[in-house]
């Protein structure tokens, strides 16, 4: 039986509570990155934000603000989910797979009871597929012609 703990990313890029909209921005950026865990000082999961979550604030709550390029005014604690589904490390791979597919979710936190340990995503299990693709066809027999 294969883990989650086999295919997430540990330590992922995070930020805290105090961080602002702009600080995410600049690391999903910087890190190429689509998911940024949310956690306090002793790495508790807070929440989560999402690059849809960014759209979605950059299109309504900056009209909200005197500047709608100043995304250092918006609290991250205001577009970031606090309802986040987890997962543990030590979860079935296939039932983690069918979970994020069930519910649409491009990530899902990785936790040991509420310490953020790891993150796995959606571009985690199409590297899994393209692994068992390539050992699919490292089996087929060579034609000859």
């Amino acid at each position: 039986m294969f883990t989650v703990s086999e295919v997430m990313t540990p330590d992922p890029y995070t930020v805290t509570e105090s961080a602002v909209l702009g600080d995410v921005v600049a690391l999903m950026t910087e890190k190429h990155i689509r998911h940024v865990p949310i956690v306090n000082s002793e790495q508790t999961l807070k929440g989560l934000v999402t690059h849809r979550d960014i759209l979605a604030a950059t299109g309504v709550r900056l009209r909200e603000h005197a500047s709608a390029a100043d995304t250092n005014k918006i609290p991250v604690t205001e577009i970031m989910n606090s309802s986040v589904k987890t997962i543990g490390e030590d979860t079935n791979l296939s039932s983690a797979a069918r979970f994020l597919e069930a519910h649409k979710f491009g990530c899902l936190p990785v936790v040991d009871g509420e310490k953020l340990t790891g993150i796995i995503t959606d571009s985690d299990f199409v590297g899994v597929a393209i692994n068992l693709l390539d050992q699919l066809e490292a089996l087929q027999p060579l034609e000859l012609d």
